[in-house]
């Protein structure tokens, strides 16, 4: 009868043993599972990512190929305009000028236009005192 408990205790102890291998292997399976579940949602992250980065190289190039076209276009109208800026330069200049000769004049003129109206009416009314 010996015999039969020493059997039965290390069949019972190798069943649960067996029972614990088969629940670790069950646990690691779980964890298993979640790591590939995390790194498929990366892989989805990161292909989204590498797409968006691609697009974006895609505008920017763009962007790039437009900003340089649009620059040859305004340089091409400076070179054009720069002449007629020069010009209007000298006029303004000119103009600035004459207005600083206009404003030094200025008190001469209103002197020879007193004296001269005071010579027109001046004898007037001396004639009519008299």
């Amino acid at each position: 009868m010996r015999i039969q408990w020493i059997v039965s205790i290390v069949s019972n102890l190798v069943s649960m043993g067996l029972l614990v291998i088969v629940m670790g292997q069950y646990q690691v399976l779980n964890i298993q599972k979640q790591r590939e579940e995390k790194l498929k949602t990366e892989v989805q992250r990161l292909a989204n990512e590498y797409a968006n980065d691609d697009l974006s190289k895609v505008t920017m190039e763009k962007l790039l190929a437009d900003g340089n076209k649009t620059m040859t276009e305004l340089e091409a109208a400076m070179a054009k305009l720069s002449p007629e800026l020069e010009k209007k330069r000298k006029d303004v200049d000119a103009c600035q000028a004459e207005k600083v000769r206009s404003f030094f004049q200025f008190p001469k003129i209103i002197t020879l236009t007193r004296q001269c109206l005071f010579s027109i009416f001046y004898p007037i009314h001396t004639n009519m005192n008299d």
